[in-house]
């Protein structure tokens, strides 16, 4: 899972990628409940209208308590500067 944004109702949105990497085909759907570790749950609601890709999610803590428990259970994402790499 790839957070995306977080949105003013609470809600994420996020992409979800599969262990085969099609995030179409995961067998998503509104209600589904995601379990992730130390009771850290997030119920899909909604693919985006704007960016299919992306789904709405609510998890089941908010705050500075999720965003703890967030950098605790995963990595963010780290891009690099490759030297050269533009207007090269």
């Amino acid at each position: 899972m790839r957070l995306a944004e977080h949105l003013p109702d609470d809600s994420w949105l996020a992409l979800l990628l599969c262990e085969q990497g099609d995030p179409f085909g995961c067998g998503l759907r509104p209600v589904m409940q995601i379990e992730f570790a130390e009771g850290l749950n997030a119920t899909v609601l909604e693919r985006d209208a704007h960016i299919p890709r992306l789904w709405k999610l609510r998890f089941s803590i908010s705050g500075t308590q999720l965003v703890d428990l967030i950098y605790r259970l995963g990595e963010p994402i780290r891009y690099e500067l490759r030297v050269g790499a533009v207007g090269s």
